[in-house]
């Protein structure tokens, strides 16, 4: 493959600004062919081609949008314009000497469509010499990529979600803490500033391997919960208690509260005891800080003095 000057080491937000503009200095021509797999007689119109998933690299949660393909080939069979369609970027991976498309997926369909089989002046990034090799900054670039306006689809919530993942990934197969760094996380605000604070809190949170997916030491099944639930009822001290089913902490402001006055209504007692459990690292910290503990001691007296009832809580435990 050619490239043209050689172009100094660039964020991949900067890549794609220059791919935008139409600065990016590395282009080579493709044959539209090569990206798809030709079933039967080389006719798309009848269905012949399918899509060859080892050339594209997806980033994006959809696919492609049939529809907008569609709509965009019959008005390229009917006005013979095709000016509106934007130049396919490809990643080259150098020590595989193979070419994917990262932006361009609908691009290079609808050319198929519309029998227009070369496509020239396609953008080519290096993924070893200017994506530093690394899965994140490729994502990164296929979102920014992705955020165009003429056929392509913007990138999504989610979308930008699994790059910060992937981010997190690297991080830990770094040796580093999960967690962004704060220059990474700028970074990352920066490049999508339709994400914001509490948003990207919830990416990190919702990270598979952070805490608050991270059980604790000490689980319960339905099962232990139901026996424990009966134990509570089998002590002396809570014999004219309504005992309330084993919640999960997070919830002492929902569905706890409503049991409380169900239940003493419905078994004729003015004491309710709720049982809270920890199922996550996370939960497990709240709990040890006491801030929750706090709230509901607030929260729970105030309607102790509203109702009239006498209510108390336990924790299982945690480990």
């Amino acid at each position: 493959m050619t490239t043209s000057t050689q172009t100094k080491k660039l964020r991949p937000k900067q890549i794609a600004a220059m791919i935008r503009a139409g600065l990016w200095p590395k282009k080579r021509s493709a044959n539209v062919t090569d990206f798809f797999i030709d079933i039967g007689n080389g006719n798309y119109h009848n269905g012949d081609y399918i899509i060859d998933r080892e050339t594209r690299i997806q980033v994006r949660e959809q696919d492609v949008d049939r529809d907008r393909i569609k709509r965009a080939i019959n008005k390229i069979w009917a006005t013979g314009d095709a000016s509106g369609l934007n130049k396919i970027t490809f990643i080259y991976y150098e020590k595989l000497g193979i070419l994917k498309i990262i932006n361009g997926n609908h691009t290079i369909e609808i050319m198929l469509g519309s029998n227009i089989l070369k496509a020239e002046d396609c953008n080519v990034v290096s993924f070893e010499n200017d994506l530093d090799g690394k899965e994140s900054n490729l994502r990164r670039l296929g979102n920014l990529l992705n955020e165009q306006t003429v056929e392509t689809v913007p990138a999504s919530n989610e979308d930008v979600r699994n790059e910060l993942w992937v981010i997190m990934d690297e991080n830990k197969a770094e040796g580093r803490d999960l967690d962004p760094t704060s220059e990474q996380k700028q970074e990352f605000l920066d490049a999508y500033p339709f994400i914001d604070e509490y948003q990207y809190a919830q990416f990190v949170n919702r990270h598979p391997e952070t805490k608050a997916y991270t059980k604790c030491d000490k689980t319960y099944t339905k099962n232990e919960l139901k026996v424990i639930r009966e134990s509570y009822r089998q002590q002396l001290k809570y014999q004219d208690y309504a005992v309330l089913s084993p919640a999960i902490i997070d919830t002492w402001f929902q569905v706890p509260i409503a049991e409380m006055f169900r239940q003493t209504r419905d078994e004729g007692k003015k004491k309710a005891l709720a049982i809270f459990y920890c199922d996550t690292i996370i939960q497990r910290d709240k709990l040890i800080k006491g801030d929750i503990i706090k709230k509901m001691n607030i929260e729970y007296s105030t309607l102790s003095e509203h109702w009239g009832i006498t209510i108390k809580y336990e924790f299982l435990a945690y480990q």
